[in-house]
């Protein structure tokens, strides 16, 4: 290649990539698919209403003051002795009644040409809870495996009973429609451990699978995680913890001992009353049991040079957790 035409194809190539980068007007020429392309993006962001009755409640597993804010997604519970009231704003009001647990968010939805009224969706862990819709909001809940809906301006009190939900209309029409595919989920502790032991102050795995009618794994379940009795804590110090389950239908939480004794974590599947619990027992740490301290006793005066192996006796499993060499005893 001569000179003038390697700066012949430079040229060529410098001209083809400005043409490529230089901008293009997209104004319409008379064609409908020239007209310009617009792209439009909306953000919604912001509290969707606030707390505002007094007691114990908790968002998310800790303690939440009067005119808490709350931004949707969150875990509500009413405090055991008294009903949560909340306020939502262009959908109306929920009280949930002492003890329960519920989900909330809000989404617009179009009612007309000419009007956008709100839609609440929310889902009912356990306990029941009334919801009073302003006259353009309508509801979707999910309780007790199935899928609830309501007219525009709807007065209702819904709870996840043992065999569905239970509903009571005190005005507009609500309907519960088929099972939701939550309903018809299975969930269990893995590898079957339906009891295990932490030491007290020691942090520990709790794990649960979902599966399907067909028992294969399914992902993407939001699992409420609760704690019973005063021996252990989740490990974020909460009461209760939302995990998602992940690709192999498992669910991860942990649970610290706090005191000894039994405790249990309840998992169970937001939405419906499916759960399965698991037994926690806090034993306290260092403590050497009668048998192991006869075992070494007897190592020690027989002069043996063995190793003793000292083995943890938990409810659900024996763990070799050290190994002890007595002294050699010279006369």
């Amino acid at each position: 290649m001569t000179r003038n035409n390697y700066y012949a194809i430079s040229i060529a190539l410098i001209l083809t990539l400005l043409g490529v980068s230089l901008p293009h007007s997209t104004a319409a020429s008379g064609g409908e698919d020239e007209r310009p392309i617009k792209l439009y993006a909306r953000a919604e962001s912001g509290p969707i209403g606030r707390v505002v009755s007094y007691g114990a409640a908790r968002i998310d597993g800790r303690l939440a003051e009067q005119d808490r804010l709350i931004w949707g997604g969150e875990v509500l519970q009413a405090p055991p002795n008294r009903s949560l009231h909340v306020a939502l704003d262009s959908v109306g009001r929920v009280i949930l009644k002492p003890g329960s647990l519920a989900r909330f968010s809000v989404t617009s939805k179009r009612v007309d040409d000419s009007t956008v009224g709100s839609l609440l969706i929310a889902s009912v862990v356990s306990g029941d809870m009334v919801i009073r819709l302003e006259q353009t909001a309508e509801a979707y809940v999910e309780a007790g495996g199935k899928a609830i809906t309501s007219s525009r301006g709807a007065s209702f009190q819904v709870g996840a009973g043992e065999g569905g939900p239970v509903i009571d209309t005190l005005s507009g029409t609500v309907t519960s429609g088929a099972q939701t595919p939550q309903g018809r989920y299975t969930i269990r502790p893995v590898g079957g451990r339906a009891n295990v032991s932490v030491r007290l102050r020691k942090t520990r795995e709790v794990q649960v699978q979902v599966t399907d009618e067909n028992d294969r794994p399914v992902p993407d379940v939001p699992i409420i995680f609760t704690v019973g009795g005063s021996g252990a804590a989740l490990g974020s110090g909460a009461a209760t913890a939302t995990v998602t389950t992940n690709a192999l239908g498992i669910a991860t939480t942990s649970v610290t001992g706090t005191a000894t004794g039994a405790s249990s974590v309840t998992a169970t599947i937001a939405g419906t009353n499916t759960a399965t619990t698991i037994g926690v027992t806090t034993a306290a740490a260092g403590i050497l049991t009668g048998t192991t301290i006869g075992v070494i006793a007897a190592a020690v005066a027989a002069g043996t040079t063995a190793a003793v192996v000292v083995t943890q006796q938990n409810n659900d499993e024996n763990n070799q957790i050290t190994e002890a060499r007595p002294p050699r005893i010279t006369p």
